[in-house]
């Protein structure tokens, strides 16, 4: 037989040799071809979605790396998952690479997923597997079995229609998602059975799944954040400050927070925190580090974007950055008692107005009578230097009674390809916002 054609042959017939073929290699054993030959086709889609690592049929707890990055665990066919079902195979060996590590307990746990075969399409995936190597052995051996021009577009056609099959039963049997999760902080880990389904690699889909199901944050929100501060988090945040780095640790640690795809998420998050209109009341500040010395935070923003967010950037709460914008608005309404206190010990409101008229004095001597100054900026470290730049240069300008100080800030900014569209957008429009004298993107000649 061969689609709608019938008719009797004067040699064995393929099909029959075929279904033989197929019948021994379903009998596995230690060299289970079939078995090898499904990881052989797993592995060869590298397409990882959302996942930093996709491991395959890991045959030991030390083959599936323990790093904060957040990777799936494909599970070998033979491991099954059942349905609503408690002691799976699957869930045994994924709770057993869950909490160990070659001979080490795994510390980022909250970083694993897993992806298990249905116990029931399993044997249908190995018999679509079976009958396509025994077409495809009929096929490459045709000369050997001195196959006839009929036979061998028989094999042919018989091999692309099983590779099909085999392709449509991968996806239909790889349909269990095994999520670790924790309610509550303080007991046990438990496992969420998810069903995957849909179009795809199968590392796609389970990732597209786990979006939905928001297991899988591609995106976080920086009052999300907030909330694990003020919650679960409270005690990291204690002393008002957090770097990025440690934040990313913990939620890499503990399956009682957020799962995040990545680091640069988490970055995200702390990068648009201190632009939100609330952020005091519902969101943080940040600011590039903090100076034991001085006893304030270098390079504090907000209200606004911060530069280039960093794991050592601090997420800093609102209730100490408001402490430290208060004292620097103060300074700059009063700089001449704020920075000679600082220079010269305590100073009493009689010494102050001393002090403030010996400014004054030395100001109407003959001498110079203006100031320019030009001065670059690390753009990773812009609020740091900018915050020096008032303190130490334009802080004593000001105080002077009679001075008028006018600051100007100019940017100037060049790439070897052209500016995406996004960011041009993003910027003319707070250019716009911020009443730039001027501003524009130019094509270079």
């Amino acid at each position: 037989v061969d689609r709608d054609r019938y008719w009797y042959g004067l040699s064995p017939s393929v099909t029959r040799m075929a279904q033989d073929r197929t019948e021994r290699f379903l009998v596995g054993g230690p060299d289970d071809v079939v078995g090898d030959e499904i990881v052989r086709r797993l592995r060869s889609d590298r397409d990882r979605g959302d996942f930093s690592y996709v491991h395959i049929a890991p045959s030991d707890s030390g083959d599936v790396a323990d790093d904060p990055e957040v990777r799936l665990v494909i599970l070998a066919p033979d491991v099954t998952h059942v349905a609503r079902s408690e002691e799976s195979e699957a869930l045994t060996l994924a709770g057993q690479l869950l909490e160990r590590r070659g001979t080490g307990a795994r510390v980022y746990r909250n970083m694993v997923v897993f992806l298990a075969a249905d116990h029931r399409r399993a044997e249908e995936l190995r018999r679509g597997v079976a009958e396509h190597l025994a077409w495809q052995s009929i096929h490459e051996s045709a000369e050997d079995l001195e196959l006839d021009p009929g036979q061998r577009r028989q094999a042919a056609t018989k091999t692309a229609e099983a590779d099909q099959t085999v392709g449509r039963r991968l996806g239909e049997t790889y349909q269990w998602l095994l999520v670790p999760n924790q309610p509550d902080p303080t007991g046990p880990i438990g496992w969420e059975a998810i069903r995957v389904e849909g179009q795809g690699a199968l590392a796609a889909r389970a990732a597209r799944r786990l979006v939905d199901a928001g297991q899988l944050c591609t995106a976080y929100a920086p009052v999300l954040l907030r909330h694990e501060l003020d919650g679960p988090l409270a005690s990291l945040w204690g002393d008002g400050q957090v770097s990025a780095s440690a934040l990313w640790d913990v939620f890499a640690r503990y399956p009682y927070l957020p799962r995040l795809a990545g680091r640069e998420v988490l970055l995200d998050a702390v990068r648009r925190g201190p632009a939100l209109l609330t952020w005091a009341s519902d969101s943080f500040a940040a600011a590039d580090a903090f100076d034991p010395a001085l006893a304030r935070y270098l390079g504090l923003v907000a209200g606004g974007l911060p530069g280039a967010v960093t794991g050592a950037t601090l997420v800093v709460s609102p209730e100490l950055a408001c402490v430290q914008l208060a004292s620097d608005e103060a300074a700059v309404r009063s700089p001449s008692v704020v920075d000679l206190a600082g220079a010269v010990g305590d100073l009493g409101p009689a010494d102050a107005t001393d002090t403030a008229q010996d400014n004054r004095s030395q100001a109407s001597a003959s001498g110079p009578t203006r100031f320019y100054g030009v001065v670059a900026l690390d753009s990773e470290r812009l609020m740091r230097d900018f915050d020096r730049v008032v303190r130490e240069v334009v802080s004593h300008l000001v105080s002077l009674v009679d001075a008028k100080v006018e600051v100007t800030v100019e940017v100037r900014a060049s790439g070897a390809a052209p500016f995406p569209d996004g960011v041009v957008r993003t910027v003319s429009e707070n250019a716009q916002v911020l009443r730039f004298d001027s501003h524009a993107f130019e094509e270079s000649g």
